[in-house]
C-alpha cells in the first residue's frame, strides 16, 4: 500500500528506493538517495535482521555519521521490509519479536505518505 501510494505520485519511478527518496524529500526527512539506495540497501542485503534491529534501536549509522531515528528510521524500515518481502521467503526473528514497533513504523509511513503527498 505504501509503495503504491507513493508511486501514484511519482509514476515514472520503478524502484522503491527512489520512491522512498522522493517521500523523504517531500516530507523533509533528510534521507539522501545515496543513503537509501546504497548504504541501507547494502546493509539489509548483508544482514537483514541486524540492520532492522539497529534501525529500530536508533543504532544504525550512515557513512556521514548520521543516525536515523523517528520518521527517517520508519521509512528505512518500510523500505527494508518491502524489498525483503518482495524478494525472499524466510522468517526473521526481529519481525515477530518486535512486531508492534514495526507495525507502528509502517503506519507512521503510511500516514506520512498521505500527509506529505495527498
Amino acid at each position: 500500500i505504501i509503495d503504491a501510494s507513493i508511486k501514484s505520485k511519482f509514476p515514472g519511478q520503478k524502484y522503491f528506493s527512489m520512491l522512498a527518496y522522493h517521500l523523504s524529500n517531500q516530507a523533509g526527512l533528510g534521507l539522501s538517495e545515496q543513503q537509501i539506495k546504497n548504504e541501507v540497501n547494502i546493509s539489509f542485503q548483508t544482514d537483514f535482521d541486524k540492520t532492522l534491529q539497529d534501525i529500530l534501536d536508533c543504532r544504525y549509522q550512515f557513512a556521514d555519521g548520521s543516525i536515523p531515528c523517528g520518521l527517517p528510521a520508519d521509512l528505512l524500515i518500510a523500505y527494508g521490509l518491502r524489498n525483503f518481502g518482495a524478494h525472499q521467503i524466510s522468517s526473521v526473528q526481529t519481525i515477530w519479536k518486535r512486531f508492534s514497533e514495526i507495525r507502528q513504523a509502517l503506519f507512521n509511513i503510511f500516514f506520512l505518505t498521505v500527509e506529505a503527498l495527498y
